[in-house]
């Protein structure tokens, strides 16, 4: 992650931490909270985690899969018919989580979503790249307004060991 990613995940940490409630802050002492360099670190270059979207019916729907952190953003690739890609035409609006196998380490995001058409698609890592098992893949984008990582007692910090 480049200087001016990092610059801009480490404000929208600062950001969604000075607009949380009480409970947030008291659950993410400035001890344990991740800084943006440590988030790109604990992500690396793609991590699994839950993806969670809402319904046109206004029903939760969550599941695992690949999320790519490239920049400031984070990515994901999809079958275009599959039910989180309804779910994110229709509402935008996503949360994503990872953590350590531990559970120590933990990364919360929400953001928008939106489609990646393909003339926007250069640079983006190889891997998203690819068709999927059902034929060419949709790319979604979430640029995140919301991040708030952590470190809970004992964990390592990230890099010390894959987390």
């Amino acid at each position: 992650m480049d200087d001016d990613a990092l610059a801009t995940v480490d404000r929208i940490i600062a950001k969604s931490l000075a607009s949380a409630g009480a409970v947030i802050r008291h659950s993410f002492p400035p001890e344990e909270r991740l800084a943006a360099a440590e988030v790109a670190e604990f992500w690396g270059a793609r991590r699994l985690a839950a993806l969670a979207t809402v319904s046109p019916a206004r029903r939760a729907h969550a599941l695992p899969l690949l999320v790519y952190l490239h920049g400031a953003r984070f990515y994901f690739q999809s079958e275009p018919k599959a039910v989180k890609m309804r779910d994110v035409r229709a509402n935008p609006a996503v949360a994503l989580v990872a953590w350590s196998p531990d559970g120590r380490i933990a990364v919360m995001v929400q953001g928008t979503a939106r489609e990646v058409p393909p003339e926007r698609r250069a640079g983006l890592p190889d891997a998203l790249l690819r068709d999927g098992p059902y034929g060419p893949a949709a790319i979604v984008e979430v640029t995140p307004t919301r991040i708030t990582a952590k470190r809970g007692a004992g964990a390592r910090p990230p890099g010390s060991a894959r987390q």
